[in-house]
């Protein structure tokens, strides 16, 4: 029983390391991106596109984060995996 439980908390846990790593990946090209349009005189003055990018990347970290924090029962999460291994070790 113990073995079926670790398998399946491995398996979740490869699936929130993918989330996390896409979180950064995410992460680096906003930066990327941002950092290109700074250093360019062009793109200095208001811009409904870069709006939306600052917008989408607040938008998708804050549902990322919350999504890897996540305690409901029917998450996959690293709360909910770390407390479950907690568990089975006490």
């Amino acid at each position: 029983m113990r073995e079926q439980l670790l398998s399946k908390l491995v398996t979740q846990l490869n699936l929130v390391g993918n989330d996390i790593a896409d979180l950064h990946l995410s992460r680096h090209i906003y930066r990327r991106v941002t950092e290109v349009a700074g250093s360019n005189p062009r793109f200095q003055r208001p811009s409904y596109l870069f709006d939306r990018i600052h917008r989408w990347y607040a938008v998708y970290t804050c549902i990322s984060v919350r999504r890897i924090l996540d305690a409901h029962r029917s998450a996959v999460s690293l709360r909910r995996i770390v407390k479950k291994l907690l568990l089975s070790l006490a």
